[in-house]
């Protein structure tokens, strides 16, 4: 693996593997790699880990992190993936903060869409986004203004699984506490409506400035969002209209039942950006700011 893929630099260490920049040589290209250095080593885990990397590669969306490669050598298992330029949602919601502007409902909207789309592909290949955070979505700038938003980390919660074991996403804390479904805490997961409920949190958070969870133990926060104690979001940013409240609310529904079941459904009724704001309210882009 040396011989191709030169370490630059380390990007952070995730909670699956260490990731690194490194150029790969062959192809004249920057990449993403990262290193599973404490795998098991046996060829039964070498079987499956290169079986769920040839499905992981098959997802070819332009909003997920395409898979290049992947292999092992003398410290264990890696894959390599496309470099994707640009800040993560934690970056964005840093200079938002810093700047007091906050992010805005076109660029909200249009990372919902997109994001909503790439779970749609992804379930077909079989693969559900349970690992979604504020770090794990990249927001490429595009010439009309907007972002172009790349999940990464896509398949990531079966992989630990293959590491770690069955409950490692919980027993090693791998969900973001503010993110995670209550179905998924009880290892009754629900495919795309249990990735919905945590896409519709990174909606939250984006137009909250901060998850009023952030910090708090799975445990805690779990028990919070069974209940449905999360605050409304009007109480963190002016001129929702009541149209988008409610269909975001119906994303974050603690009872997965009463959640949109499929991704047309959520998109069908997803209002439009003009319907996002209420009517004549000039104060929709002016967050309540609280700590």
């Amino acid at each position: 693996m040396s011989e191709r893929y030169l370490i630059e630099k380390s990007l952070g260490k995730g909670r699956a593997g260490n990731i690194y920049l490194a150029q790969d040589t062959l192809m004249g290209r920057q990449v993403t790699l990262r290193r599973f250095e404490d795998a098991p080593q046996t060829q039964e885990f070498r079987d499956g880990f290169l079986e769920l990397v040839r499905k992981m590669v098959q997802v070819e969306h332009p909003n997920v992190l395409s898979i290049l490669d992947a292999g092992f050598d003398d410290s264990g298992p890696y894959i390599v993936g496309a470099r994707v330029k640009g800040p993560t949602v934690r970056d964005l919601l840093s200079h938002a903060k810093k700047t007091e502007r906050p992010i805005s409902l076109r660029h909200i909207h249009t990372m919902i869409a997109q994001l909503l789309e790439a779970i749609d592909d992804s379930q077909q290949h079989g693969f559900y986004h349970y690992h979604l955070r504020t770090t794990s979505v990249v927001a490429q700038p595009r010439v009309d203004g907007l972002k172009h938003y790349v999940m990464m980390d896509l398949g990531y919660n079966k992989l630990t699984e293959l590491l770690y074991g069955k409950n490692a996403n919980v027993s090693h804390g791998l969900y973001d506490p503010a993110f995670v479904a209550p179905e998924l805490y009880d290892g009754n997961a629900q495919g795309v409506i249990t990735s919905m409920f945590m896409l519709g949190q990174l909606c939250y958070t984006m137009l909250a400035g901060k998850h009023p969870m952030d910090g708090m133990s799975l445990e805690t926060s779990y028990a919070k969002h069974r209940v449905g104690e999360l605050p409304s979001i009007k109480g963190y940013r002016y001129g929702l209209s009541e149209s988008f409240v409610n269909w975001l609310n119906s994303l974050i529904n603690p009872d997965w039942k009463q959640r949109p079941q499929t991704i047309s459904e959520a998109l069908s009724r997803m209002p439009a950006l003009n319907d996002m704001k209420s009517e004549g309210d000039s104060q929709s882009e002016t967050p309540m700011l609280r700590d």
